[in-house]
């Protein structure tokens, strides 16, 4: 392992930690009736990440099914155009598979919150999957209260300083599914009709998988969005 590599690396697990720590703090002080919601929001692979992801993987799910047999979490999905069906496929599984309340609302991200937080008043605090390089990502703290006219409650933002290469050591290194749009050169997903293929994984008449982008990745990742959503 070269010294870059191994930098990289220990930057990469010192996110995991801070990730994994966030959660668990908000873990440990919910309430009985639930007082914290996550939100919904197939490169060269780098190996030697792997098993420094899979262990900490391993204790953050150990963790969190104990939470879930307790209180079944509520999984948010707020779109406001057109999904694509293999998107509500994958949310269905994946809420299935992490036995989640799912909630799904077609609405902008405000109204979204708001017709939520009205079914579910006691809800104090949301995980919110927002990395800093999305729209207006870059202005937010890993724990910050909702301002201006905004529906009140705390965000928590436990992946908020994770790259795009990040995302996908963390998803390949833990064989974890993901939407099979990404096999299709997708690399940042919004409606069906504001969504295209990364070109930049485009090979002749054919995409290269999401996480096949690398260089550049983090202002390239929504270069297939025609829209900020």
């Amino acid at each position: 392992m070269t010294q870059k590599e191994h930098r990289e690396q220990c930057s990469f697990l010192l996110r995991c930690e801070e990730a994994y720590d966030l959660v668990q703090d908000f873990l440990n002080d919910s309430s009985p009736h639930g007082a914290i919601s996550p939100r919904a929001k197939g490169y060269t692979y780098r190996p030697q990440r792997r098993q420094v992801v899979k262990e900490k993987v391993k204790k953050s799910l150990e963790v969190l099914e104990s939470f879930i047999e307790r209180h079944r979490l509520d999984s948010i999905y707020i779109n406001s155009e057109e999904p694509f069906p293999e998107v509500l496929e994958f949310i269905t599984e994946s809420t299935d598979f992490y036995s989640l309340n799912p909630f799904t609302i077609k609405s902008s991200l405000k109204e979204g919150f708001q017709l939520y937080l009205n079914e579910k008043p006691t809800i104090k605090s949301i995980v919110v999957g927002i990395r800093y390089a999305d729209p207006y990502g870059s202005m937010l703290q890993y724990e910050q209260e909702t301002d201006h006219d905004w529906p009140k409650f705390l965000r928590v933002h436990p992946i908020l300083h994770w790259h795009y290469v990040d995302i996908w050591d963390f998803i390949i290194g833990c064989d974890l599914e993901y939407c099979l749009l990404y096999d299709k050169g997708y690399t940042s997903i919004g409606g069906v009709d504001t969504t295209s293929p990364n070109e930049f994984l485009k090979i002749g008449p054919d995409f290269l998988p999401a996480y096949m982008l690398e260089e550049y990745a983090d202002e390239r990742e929504r270069l297939g969005r025609d829209k900020k959503t």
